[in-house]
């Protein structure tokens, strides 16, 4: 039989000293550091959770003997390696940090690739996520354009009724990453669409569909004025029963 001693977890209780979490519970719930520090320049300082949370780490562990192996420390991107606050770790620590393995931190890295392209969509970073496409994938590009047709600010007196991304943005990214959005002349939306009647003009679009052909349904709504932003979210004009929808 095994003994496990009690495991010393030298890394954490560091990381405690360092005031980085109150204590080793904390910083196991947090499963990330927080970067208080990510300088004046872009891409470090973006509203992007990647750039907020730039270093995940896993629990500290046993080997096959029962020896304490000591928890990993990983960047959320290989790319963050520049990132100010890495840096400053990295020298408090007197270690580099790598890009690990995802299935030793407690966040995913496909998790931060997310993060990044709707944060920067959703806080009105078109432009600075187009620059910084490098820390997300083309999936999470278009993912995030769904979600910004489909949302938008809850209160912007400048552009009242608005989404996150504008028809032109989420042509744009389509072309940028090479997909074709089918006409909105060609889409039909009732065949798309929850055939229930809408609840408070909630557009209900059928789940299985690929996010390609959601962002073709949500901008041909929005050009033919089927679709407009209420208090922030994508609703039908009008609150129609489902046997007026083959009409639009």
């Amino acid at each position: 039989m095994i003994d496990f001693a009690e495991h010393p977890d030298e890394l954490g209780h560091r990381l405690v000293e360092l005031g980085l979490a109150p204590n080793v519970a904390i910083l196991d719930m947090n499963g990330a550091l927080t970067a208080d520090d990510v300088g004046k320049d872009a891409p470090w300082n973006l509203p992007s959770r990647m750039m907020r949370f730039p270093i995940a780490f896993g629990s500290p562990s046993y080997d096959e003997d029962g020896k304490p192996v000591d928890r990993c420390l990983s960047l959320m991107h290989p790319q963050l390696s520049a990132h100010p606050f890495v840096t400053k770790i990295e020298k408090l620590l007197s270690r580099k940090i790598g890009f690990e393995a995802a299935s030793k931190i407690k966040y995913r890295h496909n998790y931060a690739q997310w993060w990044h392209a709707v944060d920067l969509i959703s806080s009105g970073h078109f432009d600075e996520l187009i620059e910084t496409r490098r820390f997300t994938t083309n999936e999470n590009l278009l993912a995030a354009v769904s979600y910004g047709l489909r949302y938008g600010p809850k209160k912007d007196a400048a552009n009242p009724g608005t989404g996150h991304v504008t028809v032109k943005q989420a042509h744009a990214i389509a072309d940028l990453v090479g997909v074709r959005l089918a006409a909105g002349s060609d889409t039909k939306l009732d065949d798309f669409l929850d055939k229930a009647p809408p609840s408070n003009g909630q557009i209900n679009l059928d789940h299985s569909l690929q996010v390609v052909d959601q962002i073709a349904i949500l901008i041909a709504g929005i050009e033919r004025g089927a679709f407009r932003y209420r208090a922030g979210y994508l609703r039908w004009t009008h609150c129609i029963e489902s046997q007026q929808m083959v009409l639009l």
